[in-house]
């Protein structure tokens, strides 16, 4: 199983030093465009299907949105495994941290976000990011 790790993780990490904040849309997007290996076989482990096959109904969903549901699952998935080989937060992280900044939660809900790696903790949330530079400079 160790020879799979490698190989699988190696190959997916993202060679960007820094992600950027994105929509949920952007996020979409960006996953579908260049799809990590991980990824690739998450989706086709959980639903049968290889992602090629479903891009379009992905990018396009209407009325079934099951395989947008399935990919944006599987997307998720990817990152949070993926978020244990980096020492900083990625896509996914960044964007549920954005999204979490602007609502009404307890600091107790963001801190079990933290834990489980869904989302960064306050000190990479964007908005504290960008106001403690903003005094340093």
């Amino acid at each position: 199983m160790a020879f799979f790790r490698w190989l699988i993780v190696n190959s997916s990490k993202r060679q960007h030093i820094d992600d950027p904040v994105l929509t949920p849309r952007e996020y979409m997007i960006l996953r579908l465009s260049s799809p990590p290996l991980i990824l690739n076989a998450l989706y086709s482990l959980s639903t049968g299907c290889k992602l090629v096959d479903n891009r379009d109904s992905i990018l396009n969903a209407n009325e079934d949105t099951s395989h947008q549901n399935n990919f944006l699952g599987a997307a998720a998935a990817s990152d949070i495994l993926m978020r244990s080989n980096s020492n900083k937060p990625n896509c996914f992280q960044l964007m549920l941290g954005d999204c979490l900044s602007r609502q009404t939660t307890s600091k107790e809900f963001k801190k079990l976000c933290s834990a489980f790696q869904l989302a960064p903790s306050d000190k990479f949330s964007a908005p504290t990011f960008f106001r403690s530079h903003e005094k340093t400079e």
